[in-house]
């Protein structure tokens, strides 16, 4: 246990997993994730190649021109500003009935991870802050040949709750902006975005147990062939919550809120061609849990004597 554990004190005075060992544990889903896009690389190019043969009889002598036009609407959008939302800094807690708290900047862990096929635009981008809470996602694809990408990016808490077993809840109101598009001309491209929570357990010594909380709320979705769309959103205090999760202390959990986007196209050609891009920044003020219907209190004294260090 001692190679799992580190001398930071979480709220409940309970040592937190190592940062490096919760990382290394984020390896089965990376792994997961990326088979994922490889499968999904794998369809897009077999619909692109379906289009393309399907639809290169109705290429009429306006097409060049027409590609043309597209292709620059997608360069004006790939430059598009994005202004981060506005949001107020949180206040960070201690609960006491139920048992929870209130989390604020600077979280335990941060974690990225991307997959990349084809050529991108440079302009490419994935970051998370934990000092900050800040993340953003930025991809585009590239002009001369297809690509796609996934982005993912969390900050995320350690939790450990100090009783025999109870249910746990869970709460965040991030701050996000995004832009994003897919334009084309007789040509497939797809934009997909999302925003959620993400719940992993772990043992005594610091070993996975599996997943306990896999969301993502989608914040635009969108795939086409012929024409295309583009929007860009913003919300000073998007929801998210999830409840009904069972712990217990022989279990230790990091509690993250984590964002994506997934783009694909085909880059632009002479008669046909598609573009697709996603802007995401997502700031995160607070992350709150509250513990209910829980046993026996194992540890009583570590609430009262951390109670004023939560601020």
């Amino acid at each position: 246990m001692a190679s799992a554990r580190e001398g930071k004190l979480d709220l409940l005075g309970g040592k937190a997993l190592a940062a490096d060992v919760v990382h290394k544990s984020m390896a089965d889903l990376e792994q997961r994730l990326t088979a994922e896009f490889h499968e999904r690389s794998r369809i897009t190019a077999e619909l692109s190649r379906l289009t393309r043969e399907g639809t290169a009889h109705l290429q009429g002598p306006n097409a060049t021109a027409t590609t043309d036009g597209m292709r620059s609407l997608a360069a004006e959008l790939r430059g598009r500003a994005l202004a981060e939302a506005a949001h107020s800094p949180a206040r960070a807690e201690l609960l006491f009935a139920p048992i929870g708290a209130v989390r604020t900047p600077g979280y335990d862990y941060q974690w990225h991870w991307s997959a990349i096929n084809g050529q991108l635009q440079p302009n490419f981008f994935d970051t998370a802050d934990r000092t900050t809470g800040r993340m953003q996602v930025l991809c585009d694809t590239g002009d001369n040949d297809a690509s796609s990408a996934s982005v993912r990016a969390a900050v995320g808490i350690y939790f450990s709750p100090p009783v025999a077993s109870g249910t746990l809840a869970i709460w965040s109101w991030p701050a996000l902006s995004d832009t994003w598009y897919d334009i084309c001309s007789w040509s497939s491209c797809s934009s997909d975005g999302w925003i959620g929570l993400f719940v992993a357990g772990y043992d005594s010594t610091g070993a996975p147990t599996g997943t306990l909380v896999d969301q993502k709320i989608s914040l635009w979705s969108d795939s086409s062939w012929w024409s295309g769309t583009g929007d860009q959103y913003s919300n000073s205090g998007y929801g998210l919550t999830a409840s009904g999760i069972p712990v217990d202390h022989d279990h230790h959990y990091a509690i993250w809120v984590w964002c994506g986007a997934d783009i694909a196209a085909d880059g632009w050609g002479t008669f046909s061609g598609s573009g697709a891009g996603a802007n995401l920044i997502v700031n995160v003020p607070s992350i709150r849990w509250e513990l209910s219907g829980f046993g026996p209190v194992i540890e009583p004294g570590l609430v009262s004597s951390v109670s004023s260090s939560v601020s």
